[in-house]
């Protein structure tokens, strides 16, 4: 499965878009370091087939952020068990395990929205209907942006 092999994803989504631009008559197009680390985290329930599907919407429709669209939900990071954290850590605290679990999904609507903006902060913020200063101290908070 791809879920398993999640160091090829890179390689095929080269892949991918050099044989779907040549095919479709589209300029070839890059896909981004964040863009890419999101689908290396996705766990591909329809494996290689679903990763081209989605690679062929993208140079179609000329739009990196359908990934957004299509990979919906919260999408784990590589190597944690479940959507959020492991159970068999240390710390069993209720209160540290959803705070935990409302910054990864903070970090992820905040890096979706950035996203469908165009890394425009100012229209992030927003789409998220937070204040401007609220998004940059978050995007600090939790790296999105160096």
């Amino acid at each position: 499965p791809l879920r398993n092999r999640r160091s090829d994803i890179p390689l095929l989504v080269d892949h991918f878009l050099e044989k779907l631009s040549i095919l479709y008559g589209k300029t070839r197009k890059e896909i981004k370091p964040e863009t890419m680390h999101l689908l290396q985290a996705h766990d591909w329930p329809g494996n290689v087939r679903q990763l081209e599907n989605l690679i062929k919407q993208i140079v179609v429709r000329s739009d990196e952020n359908i990934i957004y669209d299509t990979l919906k939900g919260p999408i784990p990071s590589q190597g944690r068990k479940g959507p959020f954290f492991e159970i068999d850590d240390d710390d069993y605290t209720l209160k540290n395990k959803v705070d935990h679990a409302i910054s990864e999904v903070e970090k992820m609507m905040i890096t979706k929205a950035l996203h469908k903006t165009n890394w425009n902060r100012r229209k992030a913020a927003v789409l998220l209907d937070i204040s401007y200063r609220s998004l940059l101290y978050k995007i600090k908070d939790y790296k999105i942006i160096d």
